[in-house]
């Protein structure tokens, strides 16, 4: 880490971390930095960083809007790249869509032409998709309507060969199309957009998407399907918000908690020094050691116990300070959990209810049939994750008392699976149950009921219709197994691990759809410590994932 291009690699690495968490002020802070340690270093010894931090910190300013100096570091991205003879075809995409940010839709198209050049000889698809949709886009703004569609439908294509679907493409297609005045085509587009962006879990997308329906059935006239649209994007617009909101707040958390961290470190430093000047003093006055041997053995056994009391004082703090910690954390995740996740379920079901009860009368059956099942998973969503809640407060707590007992799994399973009927029967994906053991094992009744409950409420929430569960109840000479297997949108194992330990939610798995706190395998994991078992999860993206629980036997 002392070596220069490592000191420049970790604020880089940094940056793209806060970045990727939308922490885009300290993220800014931390390119920034990377770039003042390059320009202390000789020149033109770390250009291809450079380019790269130009290209970033214009992508920073145009998420935060401020375009007059994405556009700058965009061009300085470029400008080092031709002196350099290292040019970045995405650093050139960048200026492109910033160009038509701020409405300059020719240059915007003079400088997409370049791009395709340097996208070409780069062989970067992905790159083109865009490129192509920004030119189809600043091509519809200057009215030239037939070489916007063709732009669009070449990003489409690419994009389809690349399994790549973008809610963008079919948003602006559907723009073109009412240019074009094939109204009913354009509302097919912005239908599947909607469609896409719901899968991709797309937030700004829906919201989009939500938008242009509303505007497309206002210019019909049709004023209540243009009201219901208005409805859903709104509810979505407090979900967006309260994003927002607690982004900014864990941005400045992560930047108090970075500064005060240099600071210790600063100080410790200092502290470091003291000793070393201490102990170079100490070296010279050596032989006076000799001559006070006797009164420094004693005043050796006094320092000692004092030292053995001091030890003993700061281990209690130390046990304190973690426990103040943990404290803390279980605060902290309460209050992001109240504030964001139970937020949204209940600011979509005011929003719903508000519309269901002013216009009722006029809805049709199937505006009727979307809004009782968005009621249905809000209210279904606050519930799991008000007993989970409960649970794990009381956990946390130390009230939920440990009882073994000896239980025999399958009655258990059978059971849970029988309350889940309805859930199952809705979805078509049926719980199957094989016991190869009925032997009983040690275990605490309720809290194998809420274990078993949590997995397979996952298991049905996150697997695709017409897939099934597998539930199988197995031995091996010491230990009861229960597994519990879906066949859903899994996660990599990385994401497994983090989910076990808290430190990601169930909504940042970006292959899922559902939403969640992640607190209920949290519980789990708590709950089988308590009862000497274990739990372990494997998992593969788009393939299903598979929880086993072990217990002891009963003797």
């Amino acid at each position: 880490a002392d070596l220069p291009d490592s000191r420049i690699g970790i604020a880089m690495a940094q940056g793209n971390v806060y970045w990727a968490k939308d922490y885009y002020r300290t993220a800014l802070e931390k390119y920034q930095q990377a770039l003042k340690l390059i320009d202390s270093f000789e020149k033109g010894r770390f250009v291809t960083f450079q380019i790269m931090l130009y290209g970033n910190i214009a992508g920073i300013y145009s998420k935060l809007e401020d375009f007059e100096q994405a556009l700058l570091y965009a061009k300085k991205s470029i400008e080092l790249g031709y002196n350099s003879g290292n040019v970045r075809a995405r650093g050139h995409l960048k200026l492109g869509t910033i160009l038509i940010d701020i409405g300059a839709y020719q240059e915007a198209l003079d400088s997409l032409s370049i791009t395709e050049k340097f996208i070409f000889q780069q062989k970067d698809s992905i790159a083109l998709v865009h490129c192509w949709l920004a030119k189809g886009m600043a091509s519809k703004e200057l009215n030239k309507i037939d070489s916007a569609m063709f732009y669009i439908s070449q990003s489409a294509l690419v994009a389809n060969k690349l399994d790549y679907q973008i809610p963008e493409i079919l948003l602006v297609e559907g723009e073109v199309q009412e240019l074009k005045g094939s109204s009913s085509l354009a509302l097919s587009k912005y239908r599947k957009a909607l469609e896409i962006a719901k899968e991709k879990t797309s937030l700004n997308g829906q919201m989009e998407a939500y938008e242009k329906m509303r505007e497309w059935f206002k210019k019909q006239k049709r004023f209540e399907e243009a009201y219901n649209y208005y409805a859903l994007g709104a509810a979505l617009q407090d979900s967006i918000s309260s994003v927002d909101v607690i982004n900014r707040i864990n941005e400045l958390n992560t930047k108090y908690e970075s500064e005060k961290k240099e600071q210790q470190i600063s100080q410790l430093e200092s502290k470091n020094l003291i000793q070393s000047l201490q102990a170079e003093k100490d070296k010279q006055a050596r032989w006076l050691l000799i001559i006070a041997a006797v009164a420094l053995i004693v005043i050796a056994g006094l320092l000692y116990f004092r030292s053995k009391s001091k030890s003993k004082t700061n281990a209690l703090l130390d046990a304190k300070n973690q426990e103040l910690a943990k404290l803390n954390q279980t605060k902290d995740r309460l209050f992001s959990i109240i504030s964001h996740d139970l937020k949204s379920p209940l600011s979509s079901f005011h929003t719903i209810t508000k519309s269901l009860s002013d216009h009722w009368e006029k809805l049709e059956k199937d505006q009727l049939k979307d809004y009782i099942i968005t009621l249905r998973d809000s209210s279904s969503d606050v519930k799991d994750m008000m007993d989970n809640l409960l649970k794990w407060a009381l956990s946390q707590s130390n009230q939920l008392h440990y009882k073994p007992t000896q239980v025999e799994p399958k009655e258990v399973v059978a059971k849970i699976i029988n309350e889940l009927g309805a859930v199952s029967s809705l979805k078509n994906i049926p719980i199957v149950l094989t016991a190869i053991s009925s032997e009983e094992i040690i275990a605490d009744h309720d809290f194998l009921q809420i274990i078993i409950r949590n997995l397979l409420s996952n298991a049905l929430k996150f697997s695709n219709n017409d897939s099934k569960v597998e539930v199988t109840v197995s031995a091996t000479n010491d230990h009861q197994v229960l597994t519990i297997q879906d066949y859903g949108v899994g996660m990599d194992q990385e994401q497994a691990d983090q989910l076990f330990a808290g430190s990601i939610i169930a909504q940042d798995i970006q292959n899922s759809t559902e939403k969640g706190t992640g607190l209920g395998l949290v519980l789990c994991k708590e709950l089988m410590e308590k009862m000497s078992g274990s739990i372990e999860v494997t998992s593969e993206l788009g393939k299903g994932t598979i929880f086993r629980l072990v217990f002891s036997k009963a003797a």
